[in-house]
């Protein structure tokens, strides 16, 4: 449960992808306890998203954006517990309602449903009346994102979500394009769908994550169990705790193999791991890790593989490994790095 006056600045941190490992087990714990936690953690995310703080750019720094509402609404810190105060979320939005002309929050939420208000919509998404959203995490930033359903996400760097405001009917369906672990909320009736690239996962209640780079996926299960579908040659695979599939453009799927989940799993905790990864692919992910380019001047240096995993407090560490275990000469300048 969070109860300290530092708790604004950790939901920040988890809207905007900058939480530690222990901010995000901190979060996930509290946000399993109930489903008021969900609604109170829902209500603060729509009303920092209408601020446009939800896109978080360099500048202006989104804790300055942050204090600058805490000034507005002059209240002490909120400590998030079963006694939540709802009385926070109404005087946010009042500044939100004074500094936005026109933006009204209740009636936003009916007005999309009405059949005069007809929006340009998702092919993927039946129903034209629901308003769709897109998130998108750049180079250098994660996000953590909960959905209607509960269903919690965290989005990895140059990823994008699409998902529908509400989940109507009987599916749940949403679009990934990039990296995500899923911890989807359980629905026996309702099934979860995330097409991904050529593939498509169906769940109706677990833990896995997915990643589509160049053209190739990968399915990796952490709880519970998969269905994975190639939506070209409509193969399908079953899935279980610890097992993995790959699929190409073409639709191809691996046949699933058992694997060591610390190396798939990683880059959730803040990490990069790679098993016998050639160079080129390590400085793609160190990329988007850390908003930066790289620049080979030795084409052979592309295909010397790597194996480890790597804390990503210090990029200047991982680069001395690598120039030592591969043997050659990695150095940063600027936002460069030039490998010879």
């Amino acid at each position: 449960m969070i109860h300290n006056k530092t708790n604004h600045d950790l939901l920040i941190r988890i809207i905007n992808g900058t939480a530690s490992p222990k901010d995000i087990n901190l979060f996930d714990e509290w946000l399993n306890q109930s489903e008021k936690n969900i609604q109170e953690f829902n209500s603060i995310k729509f009303l920092w998203m209408k601020t446009d703080a939800y896109k978080v750019p360099q500048i202006p720094d989104p804790e300055i954006m942050w204090n600058n509402i805490n000034n507005k609404i002059n209240k002490s810190p909120l400590a998030i517990n079963e006694g939540f105060d709802f009385s926070i979320i109404i005087k946010i939005a009042a500044v939100i309602l004074m500094a936005v002309s026109g933006i009204l929050f209740y009636n936003h939420l009916r007005e999309t449903a009405l059949p005069g208000n007809k929006v340009k919509t998702l092919s993927d998404f039946n129903t034209p009346y629901i308003n769709n959203f897109n998130l998108v995490s750049h180079n250098g930033e994660k996000i953590t994102c909960v959905l209607p359903d509960s269903t919690v996400v965290h989005l990895n760097s140059q990823s994008r979500l699409d998902y529908p405001e509400y989940f109507a009917g009987n599916i749940r369906i949403v679009n990934l394009t990039g990296e995500a672990y899923f911890s989807v909320k359980h629905d026996k009736n309702r099934p979860f769908v995330v097409r991904c690239g050529n593939s498509q996962v169906t769940v109706t209640g677990t833990e896995f994550n997915i990643r589509n780079r160049n053209n190739n996926t990968k399915i990796v299960v952490a709880k519970g169990s998969v269905n994975v579908l190639s939506l070209s040659s409509r193969i399908q695979k079953n899935l279980k705790k610890g097992e993995m599939v790959q699929m190409d453009k073409s639709g191809n799927i691996t046949p699933p193999v058992q694997v060591n989940l610390k190396y798939y799993l990683a880059w959730k905790e803040n990490k990069l791991a790679f098993r016998h990864t050639p160079l080129q692919e390590v400085m793609a992910e160190i990329e988007r890790t850390y908003n930066v380019k790289s620049e080979f001047r030795i084409e052979s240096a592309k295909d010397r593989t790597i194996t480890g995993i790597f804390a990503t407090d210090s990029l200047e560490k991982i680069l001395s490994v690598l120039s030592i275990t591969l043997d050659l000469n990695i150095s940063q300048k600027g936002m460069k790095i030039i490998i010879q």
